[in-house]
């Protein structure tokens, strides 16, 4: 069990925790001003979008293509009492979401120190020494 801006996450096996890095709490301080739907492609647990919920009360759609971890994202609503503003979709990217329907966007990939094996790699892997973060 993990604790996020005052939100209790359940983080199964095979999912990244809250607090891994230090992106999660900046993004967190900006998107606290939000006036609108947000969107968080790669929410894995929903850790960012449920505490953006939980101190804006706007609704967020937390996208992934990890079943596991939209799992415990819906579990995590539920238990933070945020499960009537949280919408989890399993897709990727954005692709299952109308232009239209957020007012902003963000994504917070892992960034795991090991080097990256092709340019797909640097999307999460930011070399050994986290150069590329």
């Amino acid at each position: 069990m993990y604790t996020f801006a005052r939100l209790s996450i359940y983080v199964p096996r095979g999912c990244f925790p809250p607090n891994l890095i230090s992106t999660d709490a900046l993004l967190l301080a900006t998107l606290r001003k939000v006036q609108s739907p947000v969107g968080d492609m790669g929410t894995g647990v929903g850790s960012l979008a449920l505490a953006v919920s939980a101190l804006t009360g706007f609704e967020t759609v937390g996208t992934d293509t990890n079943i596991t971890c939209l799992k415990a994202a819906r579990i995590n609503a539920i238990k933070n009492r945020v499960y009537h503003l949280f919408h989890p979709v399993a897709c990727d990217l954005l692709r299952a979401i109308r232009d239209s329907a957020l007012g902003s966007v963000v994504a917070n990939p892992p960034y795991l120190p090991l080097d990256p094996a092709d340019p797909l790699d640097t999307l999460t892997c930011c070399g050994h020494d986290l150069k590329l973060y």
